[in-house]
């Protein structure tokens, strides 16, 4: 079920913004607002829900991970990844999407050339495209 407001990943506000879905301001979540300490969000998805933002990995800030889970109300559940190549780094996380008969995640790590996939619960499965891909930005499944 969703909410039916609009969230909007605000980069250079450092957070999220929440409408109506007429378009009128409701609340914003991130920055320094919730402990989730957002920075530089790029992809959002609502699902199961939940919010889930990516944030630049360079721009991570008191160890808040790349990968940040909200309820719709805004209030900070958990993070997930950090910065580099490995398994659940990440160079740029931007967009991404949820397989919803699984609720795994697909994450685009735009600085390394591929899209890892998570779990719902933010636990590395698997990645592709690193010798395909040249800056993915967008993923939709």
């Amino acid at each position: 079920p969703t909410t039916g407001n609009i969230y909007v990943a605000d980069q250079l506000g450092n957070c999220v913004k929440v409408f109506d879905g007429s378009g009128k301001f409701l609340f914003k979540f991130g920055g320094s607002v919730d402990n989730s300490e957002m920075k530089r969000p790029g992809g959002i998805v609502i699902s199961d829900n939940r919010v889930i933002v990516t944030q630049h990995a360079q721009s991570i800030i008191n160890s808040t991970g790349c990968i940040l889970d909200h309820q719709f109300n805004g209030m900070f559940l958990s993070a997930a990844g950090g910065y580099g190549s490995g398994d659940l780094e990440f160079g740029n996380p931007s967009g991404l999407a949820v397989d919803e008969s699984t609720g795994d995640i697909y994450i685009c790590d735009s600085d390394n050339h591929r899209v890892q996939i998570v779990s719902k619960e933010f636990e590395y499965i698997t990645q592709f495209g690193n010798d395909k891909l040249q800056c993915p930005r967008d993923v939709k499944r």
